[in-house]
């Protein structure tokens, strides 16, 4: 990472801190109980966005983007917790309650729309944002009233989309990676059930085609993000992750040439933030790129400054093969940022710039500008912080590879080769489609290329060609 970039980033940390890392980890994971009530009811253990004290308001926008992110702390801290020699028991309970709040949005996921579609229950890969009602005010001190997607006016606000998997799926990675596979609790082993609930999430979109379409109302494209065609190839990958090669999900051949103009670090039409945050989750967590993804990740944060992601792919594949100055300026580029929390928490200030980039509640969603004078939105909103705390636990991680010098012989997904067999169709127009970049664009090329395939069936059943 170029020098000019880090001292841009650092120029706002004070010089001396009174806090250290270890002590600003420790006041955010005990605050993280003022925006999750952990348990097995509707809405538990889903993690509020923001919390707006006067107006005594909670609010779980993006809650499953949220929920990948804090089972992958969770996952890191079992980890760290084992590692230091400490009983990571406490932590595997809320770890099993959060994959189970992702198996529970995903079984009742189809009770949640008025007829004429359907209400059953079914564990299939397609969920909801939240299942957050308008009581659950009742389990979080001095909050009155609830927003969700679930409580949303417009009922098909709380369908799933693709953005929520590309995130869900960075915290199930790390599951697989960082928790024992021997470790149950209530005799559901952990890493089992991350794994099935990220080949069934990943299973649904590739039998539809790769989008995302709703099984309770007559397989109805989404509302919102319906179509993943173009991160297919790495999504195929993280299905490979999590199943050590024994799954392949079959795509499209035009999703490669998709793919590949996303992994383009200035392909400004590609690579909006909305699709450059997803595509790195992916790149990251499915090796999306073969042995380039680590470069392509580190040249694709920095406009950004989203460390996040590139340490995100060291962590689960291991630093030894990485570029060692690329990596050293990523860390100490991550710790500046980390520093900046130094007698402050995450929220949306009164003023228009401050000294810290963490004023939005997920920095690795926003693009650098409004890193450091708050997100969207009314001034006061505190947000929980899984940002911050999941980048603290990839630091560790990642700076613990580098100090032992072992090779990592244990990664899971070993086999990353991103040539699967591919299908012979794709999925029919882009009605809904938002995936963040103008669709027109990224859909244009794909669409372009299936009708050309489309007209040479079609001349092969009316007997024009016979090669296939």
């Amino acid at each position: 990472m170029p020098t000019l970039l880090l001292a841009l980033l650092t120029a706002s940390v004070p010089a001396a801190q009174a806090e250290t890392l270890d002590a600003i980890d420790a006041r955010l994971m005990a605050r993280l109980g003022e925006f999750v009530s952990e348990g097995t009811a509707p809405g538990q253990s889903l993690v509020a966005s923001h919390r707006i004290e006067a107006t005594q308001l909670a609010k779980w926008g993006d809650a499953t983007i949220a929920l990948g992110w804090y089972t992958g702390v969770l996952a890191l801290e079992r980890h760290l917790l084992a590692a230091r020699g400490d009983d990571p028991a406490p932590t595997d309970a809320r770890l099993a309650l959060a994959l189970g709040a992702l198996e529970r949005i995903d079984r009742t996921a189809e009770t949640g729309f008025a007829p004429p579609c359907a209400s059953y229950e079914d564990q299939n890969g397609f969920f909801v944002r939240d299942d957050v009602p308008s009581t659950f005010h009742e389990y979080l001190d001095g909050i009155t009233s609830i927003g969700s997607d679930w409580t949303n006016g417009n009922e098909f606000a709380k369908e799933e989309s693709q953005d929520q998997v590309h995130h869900l799926l960075v915290g199930l990675t790390l599951v697989k990676r960082f928790v024992p596979p021997e470790v149950t609790v209530d005799g559901v082993a952990l890493v089992g059930q991350a794994t099935d609930l990220g080949v069934d999430m990943l299973t649904h979109l590739a039998d539809h085609e790769w989008a995302v379409r709703n099984p309770a109302c007559d397989d109805k494209l989404v509302a919102r993000g319906p179509s993943a065609i173009h991160a297919s190839p790495g999504l195929a990958g993280v299905g490979r992750y999590l199943t050590d090669g024994a799954v392949e999900l079959a795509y499209p051949e035009e999703a490669e040439t998709l793919w590949t103009a996303l992994s383009a670090p200035n392909n400004i039409t590609f690579n909006n933030p909305d699709n450059r945050h997803m595509t790195m989750a992916t790149g990251a967590t499915g090796k999306g790129w073969g042995d380039d993804t680590f470069d392509l990740l580190a040249a694709m944060a920095e406009p950004y400054a989203w460390t996040a992601y590139p340490l995100l792919h060291a962590a689960l594949y291991g630093a030894d093969p990485l570029d060692p100055d690329t990596l050293t300026a990523l860390l100490d580029t991550s710790r500046a940022h980390l520093a900046e929390l130094d007698g402050v928490e995450p929220h949306r200030p009164d003023e228009a710039t401050v000294a810290y980039g963490w004023t939005s509640w997920q920095r690795y969603i926003r693009p650098i500008e409004k890193h450091y004078v708050g997100g969207d939105g009314e001034a006061g909103r505190r947000y929980n912080g899984l940002d911050w705390l999941m980048l603290h636990r990839l630091v560790q991680v990642v700076e613990a590879d580098l100090a032992d010098g072992v090779p990592d012989t244990d990664v899971p997904g070993a086999d990353t080769d991103t040539d699967a067999d591919l299908t012979t169709d794709r999925t029919d127009g882009c009605e809904g489609c938002a995936t963040g970049a103008p669709p027109s664009l990224a859909w244009l090329l794909a669409t372009l290329l299936w009708r050309r395939r489309r007209g040479n069936a079609q001349r092969r059943a009316t007997g024009l060609s016979t090669s296939r």
